[in-house]
């Protein structure tokens, strides 16, 4: 994260750096950064995402980066957090060296808290566009 006076003024993110849609990066992106979490423990998170963090993460791509793929936004961020943990899971039994279980039930209430929450993150998303 880069910051100016004391707030986050941009996130450069190398992890995953690969040619590809634009749309793909928002997605992995804004699950990350919005994603909420509260202790160490995967079963205790929260389902749901700070939609603070989700706007203000959307305002830095703006109108034109997101186009027509707003409507699949929330279906694309489940889809890579299903992608971040099913596969280290499938390669090593494990994920982080951890027991699966709550990493996978936490993936399973999240993605269901995104597909419901979809047309309410679809209307958050246009409103944070349009404010870029």
């Amino acid at each position: 994260m880069v910051f100016r006076d004391g707030t986050v003024a941009a996130v450069l993110d190398f992890d995953g750096a690969r040619l590809g849609p634009v749309l793909l990066d928002i997605a992995s992106g804004s699950l990350q950064f919005s994603m909420t979490r509260v202790g160490v423990n995967p079963d205790d998170w929260p389902d749901g995402l700070d939609a603070h963090r989700f706007a203000a993460f959307l305002r830095g791509y703006g109108p034109e980066a997101i186009g027509a793929g707003l409507r699949s936004l929330p279906a694309m961020m489940g889809a890579a957090l299903v992608g971040e943990v099913v596969a280290p899971v499938a390669a090593t039994g494990t994920f982080a060296g951890r027991d699966p279980g709550p990493f996978l039930r936490m993936v399973c209430r999240k993605t269901a808290w995104l597909i419901e929450n979809a047309s309410k993150l679809e209307s958050l998303a246009k409103r944070s566009a349009r404010a870029g």
